[in-house]
């Protein structure tokens, strides 16, 4: 997490955000979330998860919530997705 990142370095959360926004141009969560989807993405193509699983397995607690982002940001549903993709 950033705020152990902070820790370590005994920095504050804010600067490492600073830091990470500078050196990438997104921000942490932003990165983390394309991360997520990327390989949310992966699995639905290369595996019969469940998307309650995929969900899981990106780091969500919330399937829902997953679900809701996924959707936001793609214009589908992971199951959507899943159907236009490998049809």
């Amino acid at each position: 997490s950033i705020s152990s990142i902070a820790d370590t370095f005994d920095v504050s959360v804010a600067y490492v955000s600073y830091l990470f926004k500078n050196e990438t141009g997104e921000n942490v969560s932003d990165y983390v979330w394309n991360l997520r989807l990327g390989k949310a993405k992966e699995l639905l193509l290369t595996t019969d998860m469940s998307v309650d699983n995929i969900s899981v397995s990106v780091g969500y607690v919330s399937t829902s919530s997953f679900r809701r982002k996924f959707k936001q940001d793609t214009g589908v549903t992971p199951s959507q997705f899943r159907a236009r993709t490998t049809s």
